[in-house]
C-alpha cells in the first residue's frame, strides 16, 4: 500500500499508525520514501541496544533514542492511566511534543470515521466476489456515511433504501 501510494506520487505530511503497524520494515519502507511518521511503539520496544522503552527515563519534553534494527527516532511518553503509558514516536527528529501529540490525535480521528463508517453502513457485509462489486460496495458506502452524519436521513430509510 505504501509503494502505491508512492507510486501514485501522494506527499502525506506525516504517515500515522498504530502500534500494530509499527514493524521495522514498515518504518524503513516509510523513510526511504522520505515521508515522516508517527506511531505508538509497545513498552517492550529495544531501544539503545539493549534497553526497553518502559525501563529508561523520558523526560516531558521526549528523547532521542535509537531503535533496533532501525536509527534514531524521537519518543515522548503519555500516561493514558496510573498502570498503562503510551510512547509515541517519530522519525523527525526536531518535532516538538506537541506536534507528535497532534499527529497522533488525528490518526484517532481516522479511526473513529472507519469505526462509524462499519457500524452504520453495513460496509463489512458484501456479498460481491469480483473486486469491482467489491470497490462499488465500498465506495457506494462514503456517501451514506456523510448523509447519515448530516442527519438529513433517518437510519432506518437509510436501511431500507440499501
Amino acid at each position: 500500500m505504501l509503494k502505491l501510494a508512492k507510486e501514485r506520487n501522494l506527499t502525506p505530511k506525516a504517515v500515522l499508525m498504530d502500534s500494530w503497524y509499527a514493524s521495522v520494515d514498515n518504518l524503513k519502507a516509510i523513510n526511504g520514501f522520505g515521508w515522516i511518521w508517527v506511531t505508538e511503539l509497545k513498552k517492550n520496544r529495544i531501544v539503545n541496544h539493549n534497553d526497553k522503552l518502559e525501563n529508561i527515563q523520558i523526560p516531558k519534553k521526549g528523547i532521542v533514542v535509537h531503535l533496533r534494527a532501525y536509527e534514531f527516532v524521537k519518543v515522548t511518553k503519555r500516561v493514558i492511566t496510573d498502570d498503562h503509558a503510551g510512547y509515541l514516536a517519530t522519525n523527525d527528529l526536531g518535532s516538538s511534543l506537541d506536534d507528535i501529540a497532534r499527529g497522533y490525535a488525528e490518526r484517532w480521528k481516522i479511526e473513529e470515521y472507519h469505526q462509524a463508517l462499519k457500524q452504520t453502513t453495513g460496509i463489512e457485509e458484501c456479498q460481491a466476489r469480483t473486486g469491482r462489486m467489491q470497490r462499488n460496495h465500498i465506495f457506494s458506502k462514503y456517501p451514506c456515511l456523510s448523509c447519515l452524519r448530516s442527519k438529513k436521513i433517518k437510519r432506518w430509510h437509510f436501511l431500507v433504501s440499501i
